[in-house]
């Protein structure tokens, strides 16, 4: 018997001489992979330490039964149903009779196949240095993998974001997906979720499924980008029959664990072998993709290159000696995975604002007019439309029909850009006017001529409104000019019943109130003449 140093209050025995049922003894460190036809034991002792109270030995083993016996005699057996997923965190604990004499534990496969059993270390101490150990152990894990749990959320929190401005949210969604898939592979690898959770079979599904499933998000995320670029080649066929191998992968692994047909731990070459395949089919055809259709490949090509490389050493680790010893550096390839992705999603996303901050300026150019900064007459052709489908809700509708008096005046004595200063100070006023009151809206109709609809307006209100634009107008004159701002107005109106009607027609309404503005502009005209 070799043993290890002691670990505080724990003693981890890993090296030990190996006996095997047809008789054959060597020298091993543990773990060890091991034929399934055959039975395999090895011995150790116990030592009373008189500062615990209660000492414990600790198995963790996967699919495999193990007994215990002292000189001879079976002081403990584990047995798991033959072929049950998952593993078993056993604490054991040792009576003072078994202090100090010669043990032995005997391992024997339960899986109905001839795959390798995996013959596995014990730890002896009290029960709280071998929890301690194993939350040390599992530090890592599970602290990474809850960063990893709320970082995949945040990602599916901005996904729905981008998806809510409408932008496409595809490629956020699918790394979020990939993060969680990673997160949950590493959370189960923490043997100290075994006896926290008391599910193996929970935890065992949950690892494979998340194992099975790994590769498919990242190529789903370059089949998105094939498919926006309309780039249909042999590498979009890989792609898609990569994607479909992995989902019928799952799906038969599913049907087959569920119905108690197999195990998913008999169907690892089928997974393995489509990990493997993705390490080297993915690079392969970034490599040789354009880089107009895939923008940024090499920045993909690198995030992706540390798990073709930790995929293919973890395998041919855990073919040796079923265990997976390369947990950490995924951890690390994944934050490196993420942080080039958190930047090109970034960049991509500054991008997306730039070309929507111009989109958003130019179709204020078509609806808002230059000269006054107030609707132009697009948006005034839109609201009728608006109002003709009868899409519009209110009480009653106001139209007024505004005009400049005197414009032609203006523009031979003093310029057009005068006359422009004068209509820009309209544009003000009724721009005002929108802003101090609910459910108006002005527009410039044409030339002088603007337009002011308003809703579930009062008469009182009416008045105001055609006060306040009256007195407004009539104060503005500029200097070295000696004609003081005038507007006609008139308008129009229409209350709930008549817009639903059939008979209602908005350009009737235009001429009633183009009508009385003419009748107001003339009565100016008449008195201007007077003066």
């Amino acid at each position: 018997m070799i043993t290890s140093p002691h670990l505080q209050d724990s003693t981890i025995i890993k090296n030990v001489n190996l006996y095997s049922s047809d008789g054959v003894v060597e020298k091993v460190t543990l773990p060890i992979k091991k034929d399934s036809d055959k039975s395999y034991s090895y011995k150790f002792k116990v030592e009373k330490q008189s500062d615990v109270d209660s000492q414990y030995i600790n198995v963790n083993n996967f699919y495999s039964s193990f007994y215990i016996y002292c000189d001879g005699t079976l002081i403990y057996k584990n047995l798991c149903e033959e072929g049950i997923e998952g593993g078993s965190f056993d604490l054991i604990t040792i009576k003072d009779e078994y202090f100090n004499k010669q043990l032995k534990i005997e391992f024997r496969s339960n899986l109905d196949s001839d795959r390798d059993i995996k013959i596995p270390p014990i730890m002896i101490g009290s029960k709280i240095s071998i929890i301690d150990y194993f939350i040390d152990e599992s530090f890592t894990k599970t602290y990474s993998s809850g960063f990893l749990f709320v970082t995949a959320i945040f990602l599916f929190i901005l996904a729905l974001i981008f998806f809510k401005i409408k932008h496409s949210a595809i490629n956020i969604f699918l790394i979020a997906f990939f993060t969680l898939d990673l997160a949950c592979y590493i959370f189960v690898r923490a043997w100290i979720m075994y006896y926290y959770l008391h599910n193996s079979i929970l935890l065992n599904c949950i690892e494979y499924t998340s194992l099975i499933t790994m590769p498919l998000p990242i190529y789903l995320l370059f089949l998105s980008e094939f498919y926006e670029k309309k780039y249909y080649t042999w590498r979009t066929k890989i792609f898609e029959f990569s994607s479909l191998a992995i989902i019928i992968n799952l799906i038969v692994q599913s049907y087959l664990v569920a119905s108690e047909q197999s195990r998913f731990v008999l169907m690892q070459p089928a997974t393995f072998s489509l990990l493997i395949y993705s390490a080297f089919c993915i690079p392969i055809v970034l490599i040789t993709v354009n880089k107009k259709i895939i923008e940024h490949k090499m920045y993909h090509l690198i995030s992706i290159m540390p798990f073709g490389i930790l995929i293919t050493l973890g395998f041919i680790n855990y073919f040796k000696t079923f265990t997976v010893s390369y947990t950490p550096y995924m951890i690390f390839a994944t934050v490196f995975f993420l942080a080039i992705h958190f930047v090109l999603a970034t960049k991509e996303y500054i991008k997306y604002m730039n070309v929507s901050i111009k989109k958003d300026f130019y179709a204020n150019l078509a609806y808002i007019d230059v000269l006054t900064g107030i609707n132009n007459r697009n948006a005034f052709d839109l609201k009728v439309e608006s109002i003709m489908s009868r899409q519009e809700n209110f009480k009653n509708m106001y139209l007024f029909m505004i005009d400049m008096n005197g414009l032609k005046s203006v523009n031979d004595s003093y310029g057009h850009y005068t006359g422009d200063s004068y209509i820009k100070e309209i544009g003000l006023v009724l721009s005002d006017l929108e802003k101090s009151n609910q459910n108006i809206t002005a527009y410039r109709y044409a030339g002088d001529e603007f337009i002011l609809i308003a809703y579930d307006k009062s008469k009182d209100e009416v008045k105001q409104i055609i006060s306040f634009i009256e007195k407004r107008t009539s104060e503005y004159k500029l200097e070295n000019c000696d004609y003081y701002l005038s507007v006609a107005l008139g308008y129009a109106h229409v209350n709930k019943a008549q817009y639903k009607s059939d008979d209602f027609n908005i350009h009737e309404l235009i001429k009633i109130a183009d009508k009385y503005m003419y009748i107001n502009k003339a009565k100016d005209k008449e008195i201007r003449n007077e003066v």
